[in-house]
């Protein structure tokens, strides 16, 4: 383990942010703020759930996504409160996970919270796309590799190839929830009006339910009623009418 960040001094930081946001001597205060975050993305969601898709993202999933990086940007971008030690870089696979077998409650309370912290970013991000469930979940990585590397100046924050795994695993807890989620709201709830166009699809335009011949005018509907095998009423001066005058 190489703590880059141990010549820091205990009252000093990589980033404004860190340093203002110390929280005292318990995480109140950063829980706080972070249900104000959260809260905040909610209401801006609820205002603007009846937008239509841009580009094919849902704005309200978008608004939900922005919330949960802001969560996770207070819970790992800012001073342990009452912290005394600095951080460390640890980059060998599970060993921070073996370091925590023998201590059963510490484990569980690791495993809980990087995994819970990503799952509501991994849930979020596939209702904005609906689409692309390992896309999704590279891009929750890229986001826990990106809060590593900013955690190395941040005194008390390590950066530990431990935590980008199990965020990561988070994050595919949160895809595969969402898919879910809409195969039981598809189930549940009948479609009575078509998909919105997903990310890098046309637009599809209705298509009319009876093909038009060439010269016909009638409308659609008509169109429709038309088709079918019927019995023809004869006409005037058809052959077929001829033949039953005569017959009479």
């Amino acid at each position: 383990m190489l703590a880059l960040n141990s010549l820091s001094p205990a009252h000093a930081d990589g980033y404004w942010f860190s340093n203002a946001l110390q929280f005292g001597n318990s995480f109140g205060a950063q829980f706080v703020l972070d249900l104000l975050v959260a809260g905040l993305a909610l209401v801006v969601a609820g205002l603007v759930r009846h937008r239509k898709p841009i580009y094919g993202l849902n704005l309200w999933a978008v608004c939900l996504v922005v919330g949960a990086l802001g969560v996770i940007g207070i819970s790992t971008l800012t001073r342990r409160a009452g912290a005394t030690s600095p951080g460390y870089l640890q980059l060998t696979p599970f060993a921070t996970l073996r370091k925590y077998v023998h201590d059963p409650a510490d484990l569980l309370i690791y495993l809980a919270g990087n995994v819970a912290l990503f799952i509501p970013l991994g849930f979020f991000l596939y209702l904005a796309v609906r689409r692309w469930m390992l896309v999704c979940t590279a891009l929750t990585v890229l986001v826990s590799i990106g809060v590593e590397i900013f955690q190395l100046p941040i005194y008390s924050r390590s950066s530990d190839i431990d935590d980008v795994i199990t965020n990561g695993l988070g994050g595919l807890v949160g895809v595969v929830l969402a898919w879910i989620f809409l195969q039981l709201l598809g189930l549940w709830m009948p479609r009575v009006v078509p998909d919105e166009p997903r990310l890098g699809e046309p637009e599809q335009q209705h298509q009319p339910h009876a093909r038009q011949a060439p010269g016909d005018r009638r409308p659609a509907f008509a169109r429709e009623v038309g088709r079918g095998t019927h019995h023809q009423v004869p006409q005037p001066g058809s052959a077929r009418n001829d033949y039953h005058e005569n017959a009479l």
